[in-house]
């Protein structure tokens, strides 16, 4: 429904102005995006091959730097990983000692407080077990 109080026309002429000032504003914007379209192609243009080979040999440089690596790798696996196993099979019997150690220890603070009416709430810091 119109507007009450315009014509017809001074409503059609109001919508042309808002129109007409919607394209001058993407005409605007068009030209300012070519501008930068322009520009960026200038810069490849200067840069790109730069940048492109720079970026191939840093590319280069890691894939070596990973090859190092995985050979390292392949060589601890063979040279040290032996050593390794023996570790963790040192720290294991070392684990199963102590778990044995502190089962005997346990018992033997049960003896004394069953044949000697020792109190462990009570002991000393230089008391002698």
């Amino acid at each position: 429904m119109p507007p009450k109080g315009k014509a017809p026309a001074q409503q059609f002429a109001t919508a042309i102005s808002g129109l007409t000032s919607v394209i001058e504003l993407k005409k605007q914007r068009i030209a300012q995006l070519n501008h930068e379209i322009e520009a960026d192609i200038k810069g490849l243009e200067e840069y790109g091959p730069l940048t492109i080979v720079a970026h191939q040999q840093r590319q280069e440089e890691c894939r070596r730097i990973i090859k190092e690596c995985e050979e390292w790798n392949e060589f601890f696996d063979e040279a040290i990983g032996p050593f390794e196993k023996s570790y963790h099979d040192s720290q294991d019997a070392v684990r199963v000692k102590y778990d044995e150690a502190m089962v005997r220890y346990k018992a033997s603070i049960q003896t004394l407080i069953r044949e000697f009416g020792y109190n462990p709430a009570f002991k000393r810091w230089h008391d002698q077990l």
